[in-house]
């Protein structure tokens, strides 16, 4: 009898130093890791509803803020797990209330809900790479008995898409639309090209339009003028010599 009495104080010891270990944060029960869960320690209490809360788009390598909220359950105090499948966990400036501890976030100390909620915030900062990432987190509603029995725990996870930063213009000049030409009517020179006068005729006979000397009056050309007598005369010549005889 005596033994058993012992065994069970050394349980109930080690039973209320687990729970005053988890008051100050615990982490690798976020769900990231399914076959862990708060559940194993706290149990006997009405299930709380936990949620997510944040950007649920990031850019590349930018740092967003979440929150994850307890209501019902217990609802005396809560506490958190929180996990990340890619990308990098940190405190929001300010914070007293949570910590950074094996590359996830968890509670520095168990926190009194406040109009039957309790929250908890933490950055995080996207990976470098990637489409999408996921944020797991665990949270605990309990009774502050010093004993796991009558809390219980829930889970949430939020998957949040990942971005590429926009790229700058590199200010290609646009080739445009060719102009379709249409043609100038151009100004007027100072020159009006005023025509010349038409020239006056030769009153003398034909005007051949050359630059040849102006023919006699009477139709005739200087040239026929005098090849017609002379022809005319050597023809007289040549009947005449045919007729006297030798």
């Amino acid at each position: 009898m005596r033994r058993s009495l012992v065994s069970l104080a050394a349980l109930g010891v080690l039973s209320s130093s687990s729970v005053f270990a988890h008051q100050n944060g615990q982490t690798g029960f976020s769900g990231k890791v399914s076959a862990n869960s708060c559940d194993s320690c706290h149990t006997g209490g009405t299930d709380p509803t936990v949620t997510i809360t944040g950007p649920e788009t990031l850019l590349l390598n930018a740092t967003g803020l979440y929150k994850v909220t307890i209501t019902g359950g217990a609802g005396v105090t809560g506490g958190f797990n929180a996990a990340v499948s890619m990308g990098t966990m940190s405190l929001k400036a300010g914070t007293s209330d949570v910590k950074v501890e094996s590359g996830e976030v968890t509670h520095t100390n168990d926190k009194a809900f406040s109009a039957g909620a309790v929250s908890f915030e933490f950055n995080v900062k996207a990976p470098a790479t990637g489409t999408t990432f996921k944020i797991f987190t665990r949270g605990v509603s309990s009774n502050n008995n010093a004993s796991p029995v009558g809390d219980n725990g829930n889970s949430a996870e939020l998957n949040v898409a990942l971005t590429s930063p926009p790229v700058a213009d590199a200010g290609t000049p646009d080739a445009g639309t060719p102009d379709a030409g249409t043609p100038d009517a151009g100004t007027p020179g100072a020159d009006s090209g005023t025509p010349n006068p038409p020239a006056t005729p030769n009153p003398g006979g034909d005007d051949d339009g050359t630059d040849l000397p102006d023919e006699p009056s009477g139709g005739c050309s200087m040239a026929g003028g005098f090849l017609a007598p002379l022809g005319m005369l050597l023809g007289a010549l040549a009947l005449r010599r045919k007729r006297t005889p030798s």
